[in-house]
């Protein structure tokens, strides 16, 4: 579950980043669009 899911957050980051404006996040290599939309 643990693989899927790093996976799937990875997908999910890109597409987020590009539908919020076509960035992803570089704070500490992780993809800031996909932490701020967990959190959410």
């Amino acid at each position: 579950m643990m693989k899927g899911m790093a996976i799937n957050e990875e997908s999910i980051c890109q597409q987020f980043a590009r539908i919020i404006g076509g960035q992803e996040g570089f704070v500490g290599g992780k993809c800031v669009a996909a932490c701020r939309y967990q959190i959410l």
